[in-house]
Order: structure tokens, then sequence, then C-alpha cells
């Protein structure tokens, strides 16, 4: 589950979660899995809101290039395509996620 998370104290969150291993355990997935799964579900999603609002510009892919060394990652944030939506970027990622949920089912059968 998320580190910290006061689920008492976010109300919304803790019904998502919940929906989430349900939707999950409907799906085949054992509890354990399926909490597993949800909490990381949702720690992704969190990260990638914030990852969204925080998107660097070109200067400082360069910066990041230049002085930190990230030359990976800063290459890999150059490719991103800034006309697709940050809705369709975030249908992308998730859908990643699923897949390797799918797949971790599959082989649990």
């Amino acid at each position: 589950m998320a580190a910290g998370a006061d689920l008492s104290r976010a109300a919304a969150l803790a019904t998502w979660l919940d929906q989430t291993v349900t939707v999950l355990t409907d799906a085949g997935f054992d509890l354990h899995d399926a909490v597993l799964s949800a909490g990381s579900l949702m720690s992704f999603v969190i990260g990638r809101t914030a990852e969204e609002q925080s998107l660097p510009d070109g200067k400082t892919l360069r910066d990041l290039q230049d002085r930190v060394r990230l030359k990976a990652v800063a290459r890999g944030l150059a490719t991103t395509d800034r006309r697709q939506s940050a809705d369709a970027r975030a249908r992308q990622a998730v859908g990643i996620f699923i897949t390797g949920l799918r797949t971790i089912l599959r082989e649990s059968q």
C-alpha cells in the first residue's frame, strides 16, 4: 500500500483503492496480489500526475544532459511527443501497467 498514506483522511482515495482491489479479485487475482497491485497502481498514478505537472522544457533537457549527466533520461524525455495530450500519455502509461498485470495473471493460472 502507499507508504504513509492516511486512508482514513483520504476517503476518495481509500474508496478507489478498495474498488480497484475488488476489480482485480473479480478478474482472477488472489487477494494478496490484488492489494499489492492496487497499491502499486495508486503509487504509479500519483507519481505520473506529479510527473505530468513538472515536465521539463527544452532548456531544462539540455541542462539535464550537460550538468546532471542524465543522458538517457534526457534523450527519452526529448522524444516525448508533446503533440500527444496528457490524457493520451497517461492512457498509454496505464496500458503498459495493465499489460504487465495481465501477464502476471496469465502466468499464475
